[in-house]
């Protein structure tokens, strides 16, 4: 399943009649949201549609037990952060770090 980034917004103003947005929003969940979460209930779908997503992948890596490839992963977004200090913490209390 691949993942689709676009969002949906819906305007409420004071005193309007939400009807048609209640019913647009509930139709949404039941065509989009359901069954996106009912696919992403299996640990493997869920971590094939993050792979593109580093720190989301390095979370399922650790997950799964994937230790030297979350290392990999970890030190791949060090590199490419600006400001590194905060994903470093989080890193070192992983035991991510060297």
């Amino acid at each position: 399943m691949r993942l689709r980034c676009s969002d949906v917004w819906w305007d409420i103003e004071a005193g309007q009649d939400c009807s048609r947005i209640t019913r647009e929003v509930g139709e949404a969940v039941k065509t989009f949201g359901l069954p996106w979460l009912d696919a992403m209930a299996d640990f493997e779908t869920a971590r094939q549609a993050v792979k593109d997503w580093p720190l989301q992948a390095l979370g399922f890596d650790l997950a799964a037990g994937a230790v030297e490839r979350a290392r990999q992963r970890f030190h791949e977004l060090v590199q490419g952060s600006a400001d590194s200090r905060a994903l470093r913490t989080w890193g070192r209390a992983r035991g991510l770090t060297d």
